[in-house]
């Protein structure tokens, strides 16, 4: 695979290698699948919480519901994502995709199911100490948001920045993350 297979002009942090690189996080994947599951658990919060009783507790069931919330948009992203890339790849190069080409392109879009997971990690505690449902939801998006404060950080980290803009980056994503979901919140009611 030549240096402008897959993508060209300097986007390598589209793209992985296969190995440890996959691990590597692309913080382009991770802003972009947390805005995504955002908005994902504002609406499904929103309708969930509405249909239950102000108190009612964190059960198996109800933790279930926000995996799947928290996990199958961002499958269904990282599927669509996955196949716009090989098409972009088999258009651009004029060629099938190789095993590589499918591997590569596998690993890279595997990140969007890191961030998936997430939610379903935060809520074991909430599950445990039968937390209210709402106050599971909102550790939810308060994750998320401050999360994003991480991926800025990274995001400026990774383009070489000194630590003030490193956090002014995290500050800028927080932001966004704030003004998504108070946007979310407006347009439900």
């Amino acid at each position: 695979m030549n240096s402008h297979s897959m993508h060209d002009s300097g986007r390598d942090l589209d793209r992985l290698s296969l190995g440890a690189a996959a691990l590597r996080p692309n913080p382009r994947i991770l802003v972009y699948g947390t805005l995504i599951q955002l908005v994902a658990l504002v609406i499904a919060g929103d309708s969930v919480t509405t249909k239950l009783a102000d108190n009612q507790r964190m059960d198996l069931a109800t933790w279930w519901d926000f995996t799947m919330v928290a996990v199958f948009p961002l499958v269904a992203v990282a599927l669509a994502h996955a196949f716009s890339e090989a098409l972009d790849l088999q258009v651009r190069e004029h060629r099938q995709l190789t095993w590589h080409d499918r591997g590569d392109i596998a690993l890279a879009n595997v990140q969007f199911l890191y961030v998936a997971l997430i939610p379903s990690v935060l809520l074991l505690p909430a599950l445990a100490q039968r937390w209210s449902v709402t106050d599971a939801l909102d550790l939810l998006l308060a994750c998320g948001v401050l999360s994003l404060f991480g991926w800025g950080i990274l995001v400026a980290r990774m383009a070489g920045q000194k630590i003030l803009r490193q956090l002014w980056y995290g500050l800028s994503y927080l932001v966004l993350g704030l003004g998504l979901v108070a946007l979310e919140i407006f347009a439900m009611h």
